[in-house]
C-alpha cells in the first residue's frame, strides 16, 4: 500500500495506525503535515488535478479513449487531494475506478476502497467501480453507460 499523498510505501503498522485514527493512509512524513494542518479534508491550496500522474493502466487508457470517442471529456489518473483516480469526469462530478483482483479479495484493500469512495463522496463526487476483466470484455457498453450517466449528472448538477 502506498501513501495517498506522496505514493511512498506504507508499512502494515502505519497503515493500521491510519485506519485506527480515521485518517487517510499516509506515510509518517505526510502524517506530520496532515496533523499540522489540523486534519482538514483537503490540504490548503487544494484542487483536483494537482499531482504528478502515474501511467494509466491499459484498461484505463482504453476506457478513457472510448469515453472521449463518445464526447465525454475526462482525465485519466486524476488527483483529488488524497488519491489518484483512474478516470475523472470533473464536469459531471464522477470518478471511475478500475480495479484489479486485489480489490475483490483483500480485506484491507476493500476497506481502503470504502474510505476512498467516502472521501470522494464528501467532495461531491460519485464513484463507479469496474474490474479490469469487465473493461476488457465490455468496454464499449460500459463507456455507453458512463456517457449516459455523466450527461444525466451534469444536467442534475446544473439545474
Amino acid at each position: 500500500m502506498g501513501c495517498k499523498n506522496c505514493g511512498e510505501y506504507v508499512s502494515e503498522e502505519v497503515y493500521n495506525w491510519c485506519l485506527d485514527h480515521d485518517m487517510p493512509i499516509l506515510c509518517r512524513d505526510c502524517q506530520a503535515d496532515y496533523k499540522k494542518q489540523g486534519s482538514p479534508r483537503k490540504p490548503s491550496g487544494y484542487s483536483r488535478g494537482e499531482r504528478k500522474k502515474p501511467e494509466p493502466t491499459p484498461q484505463a487508457r482504453r476506457l478513457s479513449a472510448a469515453l472521449t470517442a463518445r464526447g465525454i471529456k475526462n482525465k485519466p489518473e486524476g488527483w483529488d487531494g488524497a488519491k489518484h483516480i483512474d478516470i475523472t469526469i470533473d464536469w459531471a462530478a464522477l470518478d471511475v475506478e478500475i480495479d484489479g483482483k486485489q480489490h475483490i479479495f483483500d480485506p484491507k484493500q476493500l476497506d481502503a476502497d470504502i474510505s476512498r469512495t467516502e472521501y470522494s463522496h464528501d467532495d461531491g463526487y460519485a464513484t463507479i467501480r469496474y474490474s479490469n476483466d469487465q473493461i476488457d470484455n465490455y468496454c464499449d457498453k460500459i463507456a455507453d453507460a458512463i456517457a449516459a450517466v455523466a450527461r444525466k449528472r451534469y444536467r442534475e448538477l446544473n439545474r
